[in-house]
This record gives C-alpha cells, structure tokens and sequence, in this order.
C-alpha cells in the first residue's frame, strides 16, 4: 500500500484510485525495466517508479526471447579474452610445477644446487658426493645466523678432514653482497647469493637459518630450523661422519 502511495507521487490516494492530474497508469519509457535510467517525456524522473515496481511485481528471471545468445567464446572481444586465459593457466602452472620441484623430502636425493661462490668459484653440489654437507641458508641481517656462523666455522675445522663442508646461500637481496662477502670471509666460510645460482632445487627463501643435511651419498637426511650449538652439530652429525670413510 505504501509502495503505491510513493509510486504515484500523492500520500492521501488509495489503492485503485486514480491521482489527481495524472492517470493511475502512468506510462514507463521504453528502456526502464531493463534497468537504464531514463527520463519521462515530462523530465520527470522516473528512477523511483521502476525501483517500486520491481520491488512489487515478480520479475522473470528467463531472458527475453528476442535476446540473441551471447557465448562466452562468440563475445566480439574474445580473441583477447583466451589470450588472457591462456596466460593465466601457463603462469598458474608454471607456479605449480615450480612449488612442486621447491620441495626437498627428505630420504631423497638432494635437488640441483650450482652456480658461483662469493669468492669467483664454480660449485656444483653433485661434485661434494662424498662428503657430508650442511647447505645453510642465512641472512646478513638475522641475529640467530649471527650467533651460530662461529659454531659452523668451529664444527668445520674440527670435522673438515672427515669430510665435512659446509655451504652458505645468503638469501639476502643482491644489493647487500658486501655484507654477505663480509661476513663469509669473517669467519672463512665459502657461500653464494641464493639469487645468483644457475640452479636451484631447494626454494630460494626459507626463515633463517635453516639448514640441509646432505650425507655422503647425495641424500637429505636432516632439516634443520633455527640456529645450531655445537653441541647439537656434534649429536645430530656424528652419525653421518662416521658411517663411511670420505672418498679422495
């Protein structure tokens, strides 16, 4: 009842009546019920009209029959709309398969891992088989990778003719090489910038430190988080320099 009051514009008329000056049926234009904005003939606006109406009146949800079919891949815009998709599902894939080869388990032959050390030197992690290896990734800035860097250089001297070695991957950005270089010849470590490697298999970030334990078959054995004690180094990498003899 409110709905017809406000519709014709007089608050006093009831149902059925017809307004006065105007008829009780006034004429919508052409355009209206399809949601356009349009204005009477009269310049009056008819917004308010075809809000109440549509508030009242069911509305069919079916499209008109005279509405041509427009599929989705007819569209005169289409060419670029594939292009768009097709981008989409190689980017989403290329993703996909990149997350799926950043995943080292471990009991499973460690993931490439070359390029060039700070120092100038080509490195290639298949040519340590042999040896048991701590790949580390840390940061120049990570107080917890400050604290253990001198713990790895003393583990290292201790166990470095058993073969063991250890390899820094600094995940800070290229921009602070010097410090990463500072720091590795500070305590005599050979190490890299994640983002200068030529290959990669492990994910290029991880929160540091976080470290890999490759045994002398080429093997993950351990992940380790968080920073290392001597006497956890000594407990978790006994086992592994032990188990075989280091090959010349």
């Amino acid at each position: 009842m409110f709905l017809d009051r406000v519709a014709a514009g007089d608050g006093h008329w009831q149902r059925g009546e017809e307004a006065p000056g105007r008829s009780a049926e006034p004429p919508i234009v052409a355009g209206a019920r399809d949601g356009r904005h349009q204005q009477r003939p009269d310049g009056r606006d008819d917004r308010l009209r075809v809000l109440f109406r549509r508030l009242r009146d069911p509305i069919d949800p079916r499209p008109p029959e005279s509405a041509p079919a427009m599929p989705l891949l007819s569209a005169p815009f289409n060419p670029m709309l594939r292009l768009w998709f097709a981008c989409l599902i190689f980017f989403l894939a290329g993703v996909a398969g990149a997350a799926r080869a950043a995943v080292v388990e471990i009991g499973m032959p460690a993931p490439a891992l070359a390029g060039t050390l700070i120092s100038g030197e080509r490195f290639d992690l298949a040519d340590l088989r042999g040896k048991v290896v701590l790949v580390n990734f840390y940061s120049s800035y990570c107080k917890g990778c400050a604290y253990e860097i001198g713990m790895l250089e003393t583990y290292r001297d201790e166990h470095q003719k058993e073969g063991f070695e250890v390899l820094m991957l600094g995940v800070d950005p290229v921009a602070d090489k010097a410090r990463v270089a500072r720091m590795l010849g500070t305590y005599n470590l050979q190490g890299a910038m994640v983002d200068e490697l030529d290959q990669c298999g492990f994910e290029r970030r991880y929160p540091t430190p976080t470290a890999f334990v490759i045994d002398r078959e080429g093997v993950v054995r351990d992940k380790l988080w968080g920073s290392k004690t001597l006497p956890r180094l000594r407990q978790l990498l006994a086992p592994y320099l032990t188990s075989t003899k280091p090959t010349q």
